[in-house]
């Protein structure tokens, strides 16, 4: 019997709702595409016959959540966080080993292809400290798990300036790249449903590092706050989370927030915060002048964010009264507003930027993020290729106008790699 088109909001509902994920992310044209396929290969009738067998068989799930899951990742993507992984996190981890402790313990949540959970065991492969590492990788898809454990790979997923690292522990194979058994074997794999509040492994808890990168972009509102819960609650006190540049901002979890150019990552801190610091009181009388070192006065706003995004917006409005408003406040602003759900607010702070200054690579990085994320890909797509060519006007190592440290190179590569993945979407 051949098959017959249908309407197939019955079957996005519950998909969403078993997920959480927000498929309204994906447009509406390529999730019809999607569930349409799946129940043809699936040999039902319609769309409505499929819905009712979804539930029932676990096979069609499966095949549906490969279809409408972004498995878009490579070896050492986003390498500043290995570098972070490097610098912040083994030296405790060695100093524990010393002492009679375990070794590294780490989750990459929405593993897809394992790409990122293989590139840690590199590190720790290259540190000489993979042996008694324990490393789960878990994801939603079964059919991405089982290309994950397979360890096999095309050249594609080097692309990074760093791929050669795990280059040069892969052989070729029938036409493919075959991971060294040594990092293949050092990982568990487990299918794991995020929203799920049971499924957690009973492994997965005192983790030193989680890694859930470009993960929570997908999910809905509704969903992030507990889903990033969990992945909070498995962590050891002073453990970090590590999410994507894309993904949204995580509050009031136990977490504190460590702002970098190149993104945001979180420690769990179970301790109470001390209390920030009180925003000084509006000055009566004239505005007085630019202070000739407004540093310091940025410097004491950054460190209120951290612990009172409100209370630094209110400062930063205190010091615009004074006359101080360049071009560093509007991103500080505009970073502040995102961090507290404003990102409507944060694009209009974006816009009267770069009015100003229209060369200001930063300010178009963050701008596309924001676009990004609203689900606005055209728009997102040539704000990173602006960010990318004013960054690749510079030297590669020349730190950016308002990035807090940030190089014309990094910023280059991140915006291209975004590019890379939306160029993908537009091809799929």
């Amino acid at each position: 019997m051949p098959f017959v088109d249908g309407p197939t909001g019955e079957v996005e509902r519950w998909f969403a709702a078993r997920t959480g994920l927000d498929l309204a992310r994906m447009g509406p044209g390529r999730v019809r595409e999607a569930i349409e396929a799946a129940s043809r290969d699936a040999g039902a009738e319609d769309v409505t016959a499929f819905a009712l067998r979804l539930e029932h068989e676990p096979v069609l799930f499966d095949d549906l959540a490969e279809r409408l899951t972004v498995g878009e990742t490579y070896f050492f993507r986003d390498a500043w966080h290995y570098a972070l992984i490097a610098d912040q996190i083994l030296p405790t981890v060695e100093a524990r080993r010393a002492a009679g402790g375990p070794g590294l313990r780490a989750w990459s949540a929405g593993c897809a292809s394992g790409e990122e959970i293989y590139s840690l065991a590199i590190l720790l492969h290259e540190r000489g400290m993979l042996e008694d590492a324990t490393l789960w990788a878990t994801d939603l898809s079964g059919a991405a798990l089982a290309r994950a454990a397979r360890g096999t790979y095309r050249e594609w997923s080097l692309r990074a300036d760093e791929g050669g690292r795990a280059r040069r522990l892969m052989r070729e194979r029938e036409g493919l790249l075959e991971l060294d058994p040594r990092i293949r074997g050092a990982v568990r794999f487990a299918r794991l449903n995020l929203v799920d509040p049971h499924a957690l492994p009973p492994g997965l808890s005192e983790l030193d590092v989680v890694l859930c990168r470009n993960v929570l972009i997908y999910f809905s509102l509704d969903a992030v706050g507990p889903v990033a819960r969990r992945l909070s609650s498995a962590l050891v006190e002073g453990g970090w989370l590590l999410t994507g540049p894309s993904d949204p901002p995580l509050h009031e979890l136990g977490l504190e927030a460590i702002v970098a150019q190149q993104g945001v990552v979180y420690q769990r801190r179970t301790e109470p915060p001390a209390p920030p610091p009180k925003p000084r009181r509006r000055r009566r009388g004239p505005r007085k002048a630019l202070p000739a070192e407004p540093e310091a006065e940025i410097t004491g706003v950054r460190r209120l964010a951290d612990l009172d995004p409100r209370g630094a917006l209110d400062t930063l409005a205190e010091l615009e009264m004074q006359g101080l408003q360049d071009d560093e406040h509007f991103v500080l602003r505009a970073n502040l507003l995102v961090s507290l759900d404003r990102a409507r607010e944060a694009e209009d702070v974006l816009d009267r930027l770069l009015a100003r200054s229209p060369g200001l690579a930063v300010a178009h990085f963050l701008r596309a993020s924001l676009r990004f994320r609203a689900g606005d890909l055209e728009a997102a797509k040539a704000g990173f290729l602006r960010a990318h060519a004013e960054a690749a006007q510079l030297p590669p190592d020349a730190e950016l106008a308002c990035s807090d440290g940030e190089t014309a190179g990094r910023l280059a590569e991140a915006a291209a790699r975004h590019v890379d993945t939306l160029a993908g979407w537009e091809s799929a």
